[in-house]
């Protein structure tokens, strides 16, 4: 401890009853020895005797003098022992050595052998950078060196600093503070178990249980370098920086107060209320909470983990945006793109280029340039350049649109007398405008998709039309159904038509109010036509020469077949059949009312599902609201509709 290698004791007051009324003459040294201390002044001068001890009492604007260490003491009285060379001064004592030191105090103890001076009560060390205040002070003449204890105070002209104690070297203005040792300024309040501090330079060295508070947050590490000047601080060690409610630690960093910023360096690990954030480096602004990184940085969330290079997360707006290409994943699906940004307060975030979205739990994966997501159903509202892929067994569904959504619906049933309420969610797809369709066993095309992720079950509106093998099968609506990942059944609704294209303008056809389709392995197996069904079938040989056509009407048409070939037809109720030779027949007259061959615009290979939009289409899809898209789409309670 400061102070514990000097013990010196006070020497007790001098007895009244050995003063004498007599003023004695004093012993001089010799002139020319300016190692003795001389007396310059004094109101009043008394010699007398301690034990054995010569003495001179000396009151009234003291003044003593020692020229070998440029000391000079005032004081309002003194003892002067002699023989010792000892000097006990009370009372307004100020202790001066040279040009640059001046001590004040209650009391003073020299020893001018030992050149060591002690000074008890408001003592205040003068420096002509700083002054330093306590109650104890221990000041070797010879190194210059001060030891001050007990409620230390130094202070200059921009900061204040407390200590229990405290060397100065007068030489070098630097000064060691030891034991709850605190600087405060302007902007800081810096506390630490030792501290090295430049009067000169204002610079200090802070050691043990470092903490720096600036109002706002909490910065803590084991030693820190720190100017008051620039109000920067270079830190290592376990350093940690609570503001509000985040927490970041890391081994190294540097603090900023200027600009409110601190830069962390090694092992960084971010805590937040959402969001648990690890990187090698990372700034942060303290006022706008804001933490930006540039280097490789895991994001743990509730739902999932983050991987990115480069990005800024903001606790006061708690918002993430991620500059480089990173990937999201979360429990059930994951995201990769060049750029994100998420709002946790509005659950909206959204992503650019190069867009991957995979459902893991599905194997569904949607690719595009741009996707916005929401949180309160977990929709996915991808578009330009938008491609699904859905794995099926060992085949692949393709779909492509202008835009294309996925969310979770969720439909109640209520409660009756007998059963509880009851809710499902089911995920649902939903694609629209220049709606594309490839599959192996079926190809597709229409303005707008709806595609049930739980049941299989794709709706398609607006001049859709699919194809099966080599028919093409068109109505207003169409549904159809999958079983085990496969074609099940189909529905035509309202004008619906199958055909299928023998050669330039010859088409078997069949027309109906409605057509009800099943498959069996992914092959039509049977198509019923009701409402004002109509059929065209042109009659072949075995050689494939064609004998006639067949025209009927009835009120329903079943129609079987048989690899993947019409195998017969059978009219039900009242029906009306007509052949004609072929030699006879005008083929422009055997095309059935409203059916168009659309062969171009089936999708073969995967090079086809390219989306075709018109030249406000980037425009008028950058920022498409939700509010579009319910207006495009079919409604959930329309599609209940549509089911019964």
């Amino acid at each position: 401890m400061l102070g514990q290698n000097q013990t010196l004791q006070p020497i007790a007051p001098a007895p009244t009853s050995t003063t004498s009324k007599k003023t004695p003459q004093p012993k001089s040294p010799p002139q020319s020895d300016t190692t003795y201390i001389e007396i310059i002044n004094a109101n009043q001068f008394e010699h007398t005797t301690i034990g054995e001890e010569q003495v001179r009492k000396l009151t009234g604007e003291v003044q003593l003098q020692q020229k070998a260490d440029e000391m000079t003491l005032w004081c309002d009285s003194a003892y002067y022992y002699l023989d010792k060379e000892i000097v006990e001064a009370q009372s307004r004592v100020h202790f001066k050595q040279g040009d640059s030191l001046d001590i004040y105090s209650d009391y003073l103890f020299f020893d001018d052998n030992k050149k060591i001076a002690r000074l008890e009560g408001n003592v205040h060390l003068a420096d002509p950078k700083s002054d330093i205040y306590s109650d104890y002070l221990l000041y070797d003449l010879k190194t210059k060196k001060a030891i001050l204890n007990d409620n230390v105070h130094l202070t200059d002209a921009k900061s204040d600093v407390h200590s229990d104690s405290l060397e100065y070297f007068v030489n070098t203005k630097m000064a060691y503070l030891y034991d709850n040792v605190t600087i405060e300024d302007s902007k800081v309040k810096v506390r630490a178990d030792k501290v090295e501090y430049s009067v000169n330079t204002r610079q200090s060295i802070l050691v043990g249980k470092v903490n720096l508070n600036d109002g706002t947050m909490d910065l803590s590490a084991d030693r820190m370098d720190y100017d008051m000047n620039s109000e920067e601080g270079t830190y290592t060690g376990n350093g940690k920086l609570v503001n509000k409610e985040t927490t970041l630690t890391s081994q190294k960093g540097r603090y900023y107060g200027k600009k409110d910023q601190v830069i962390f360096e090694k092992d960084v690990h971010l805590v937040s209320p959402n969001y648990d954030i690890t990187t090698s480096q990372l700034d942060y602004n303290i006022q706008t909470e804001s933490a930006k990184f540039n280097q490789a940085t895991t994001i743990k969330q509730e739902d999932g983990i983050i991987q990115t290079d480069s990005g800024e997360y903001n606790a006061q707006k708690d918002q993430l945006q991620l500059f480089s290409r990173s990937t999201i994943v979360n429990e059930n699906n994951e995201i990769t793109a060049d750029d994100f940004f998420y709002d946790k307060k509005t659950g909206i975030g959204n992503a650019k280029g190069n867009v991957l979205w995979v459902d893991t739990a599905r194997n569904l994966t949607i690719t595009s340039d741009f996707a916005d997501f929401y949180d309160e159903d977990e929709k996915v509202f991808a578009y330009d350049n938008v491609l699904l892929s859905n794995v099926i067994d060992n085949d692949t569904l393709y779909i492509t649109a202008d835009t294309l959504t996925t969310y979770k619906n969720i439909t109640t049933t209520a409660a009756t007398d007998s059963t509880a309420a009851k809710s499902d969610t089911a995920q649902v797809l939903y694609a629209y405008h220049h709606v594309k369709m490839l599959k192996s066993d079926l190809q597709g095309v229409c303005d707008s998709l709806t595609y049930s992720l739980e049941d299989s079950v794709f709706r398609m509106f607006q001049n859709p039309v699919l194809w099966v093998d080599e028919f093409q099968l068109s109505a207003d609506t169409i549904r159809l159904t999958t079983q085990n990942n496969k074609p099940h059944t189909i529905d035509l609704l309202k004008s619906a038509f199958i055909g299928n294209r023998i050669q330039e303008g010859v088409y078997n056809q069949i027309a109906g109010r409605n057509i009800y389709g099943f498959f069996k392995d992914s092959n039509l197996d049977l198509l019923k036509a009701e409402g004002n069904a109509e059929s065209v079938y042109f009659g072949q040989n075995a050689e494939e020469e064609f004998l006639g056509i067949n025209r009927a009407t009835s009120s329903k048409i079943w129609i079987y077949f048989a690899e993947k070939e019409v195998n017969r037809i059978k009219f039900i109720g009242q029906s009306d059949a007509t052949f004609t030779p072929i030699q006879r027949a005008n083929l422009a007259e055997f095309v059935l009312s409203g059916f168009v061959w659309q062969g171009e615009r089936r999708p073969k290979v995967l090079k086809d599902l390219v989306v075709v939009a018109d030249e406000e289409s980037e425009v008028k899809q950058m920022k498409m609201k939700e509010k579009e898209m319910e207006s495009s789409l079919i409604s959930p309670q329309s599609l209940e509709d549509f089911d019964r």
